[in-house]
């Protein structure tokens, strides 16, 4: 059975760099989402982000081909099981979303 609260990640406080890895992640799959990037057209992505060194460089272009952007992995995982609606929802209609850049070359 699932709770009627809003979705949300949760990872460990002890390890700060994993939490940004899956902040930084949740970023693409809305920015994604924004620009209409889906799994076919990942290539779209930026290329290069050097948030987490040379090894995880593609690591926006890599999430959304591996999995899609926010809609698709919604349809995919929780459509009929969470309604579609309230924080589920981008926020496309009432101004920007609230995240970073994800083309943001932090190095």
């Amino acid at each position: 059975r699932h709770t009627k609260e809003p979705l949300a990640v949760v990872s460990r406080s002890d390890d700060v760099q994993f939490s940004d890895f899956l902040r930084w992640a949740i970023f693409c799959l809305f920015y994604a989402a924004e620009n209409n990037i889906t799994q076919e057209t990942f290539f779209r992505m930026p290329a290069t982000v050097s948030l987490f060194g040379n090894s995880l460089s593609g690591m926006m272009q890599n999430l959304i081909k591996a999995i899609g952007n926010y809609d698709e992995l919604f349809a995919r995982n929780l459509e009929g099981v969470v309604e579609r609606k309230g924080r589920n929802l981008l926020n496309l209609e009432s101004g920007p979303q609230l995240y970073a850049n994800v083309g943001i070359d932090t190095v």
